[in-house]
């Protein structure tokens, strides 16, 4: 049986994040996510690799994701 580690998880925490959080009022800074990652999950990312999830998110169809 293979463990998921939580990192495997990170692009889905993000997206509940941004669903949890944000809105198009209320929009979240990279820090912001990384801070709730941290807090709310133990999860830290190197820059890079927060912007590579959130371009994988944006390139979902069904999401509607703003970089700003």
């Amino acid at each position: 049986m293979r463990i998921i580690q939580p990192k495997t998880l990170t692009p889905l925490l993000m997206l509940r994040i941004l669903e949890e959080y944000s809105d198009e009022k209320h929009p979240l800074t990279r820090e912001e996510i990384e801070r709730i990652l941290d807090e709310e999950y133990g999860i830290t990312l190197e820059r890079k690799a927060f912007f590579r999830h959130i371009e994988h998110l944006t390139e979902l169809e069904d999401l509607d994701i703003r970089r700003v």
